[in-house]
């Protein structure tokens, strides 16, 4: 039997959703102090961070959210909060002058080497999740009435509901190499050899894991009235364990379709690796995001 593993970020995350039920219970005895239901945005720069080849090029790109979060106070300048978000992360890779070949069979089930190149070629990663945050706000005295600065730290659990990728090669090559025959094939085309002058994908699946992230945050309270505030915040969201899958095979980053040999197959930038094997083009893909959180909360 495989023994169960729990990571230190599981625990803490359970230690904070005790704490969080011990105050609900407090409460029953203890006069309410500042709990709070809140509603907020947030828009920066959210997408996908990796490692990735030296000609490679990665852009980040915009990415929102929404959510819902519940405080409670346990002691004058300190709460914990948890909700629930829906937050978008996008990213785009770019291979310059890109080339590779492996070897396949074609419509026949004749060997030979699949060679294929493109001047750029694009890829562009969406990812949906529904994050589980855990947060410790602090809040020092103001000297201020109606206004506070803050700080929150904590731990946050995504699930991915969407995740797609989308390629295009500009500039595409292909051909195909018999050894038995010592013949390169530079067409026809409805071998799937020829050139191209762009060629895109469909948008296809992407398969990941669940994120667990560190989430920093600081900003100022304005207290509206009595029972309103408004947060205003900047955010960091930092991902601390990998999105791809682990003991999954390599593919061929332009793979030949032996079906339809016109309709090219691009696999993930995660996934595929030159030749179809060994260190894929991009590695270690974790959430990464920035950006200003925006926060109506009023008291319970």
């Amino acid at each position: 039997m495989k023994k169960s593993k729990i990571n230190i970020y599981t625990l803490l995350f359970l230690a904070g959703v005790l704490m969080l039920s011990y105050g609900t219970a407090s409460a029953q005895v203890e006069p309410a102090k500042k709990n709070e239901l809140s509603f907020y945005g947030k828009v920066g720069f959210y997408g996908l961070d990796y490692q990735y080849a030296d000609d490679a090029i990665r852009n980040g790109r915009l990415g929102a959210g929404v959510g819902l979060q519940y405080s409670r106070s346990l002691n004058e300048n300190l709460s914990i909060s948890t909700g629930l978000e829906y937050q978008q992360y996008h990213s785009e890779a770019i291979l310059s002058n890109f080339s590779d070949h492996y070897e396949t069979t074609d419509t026949e089930g004749a060997d030979f080497n699949f060679y294929s190149s493109a001047d750029t070629y694009r890829e562009w990663e969406r990812v949906s999740m529904i994050n589980i945050p855990l947060l410790f706000q602090y809040e020092p005295p103001s000297p201020w009435a109606t206004t506070k600065i803050y700080t929150s730290i904590g731990f946050q659990f995504g699930i991915p509901v969407i995740s797609k990728y989308q390629a295009t090669a500009e500039g595409l090559k292909t051909s195909g190499y018999f050894p038995q025959w010592d013949a390169l094939l530079e067409s026809p085309g409805f071998m799937g050899f020829g050139s191209w002058e762009s060629v895109q994908s469909h948008k296809q699946k992407m398969d990941i894991r669940s994120s667990t992230s560190l989430l920093l945050e600081v900003g100022f309270k304005r207290q509206i009235n009595e029972k309103q505030y408004l947060y205003f915040g900047y955010y960091a969201d930092f991902g601390l364990n990998q999105l791809t899958k682990k003991n999954r095979s390599s593919s061929a980053l332009i793979e030949y379709d032996v079906d339809n040999p016109m309709d090219f197959k691009f696999n993930p930038l995660f996934y595929s690796a030159p030749q179809a094997q060994g260190e894929t083009y991009l590695t270690k893909p974790k959430i990464q995001g920035f950006g200003i959180k925006i926060r109506y909360a009023f008291k319970l």
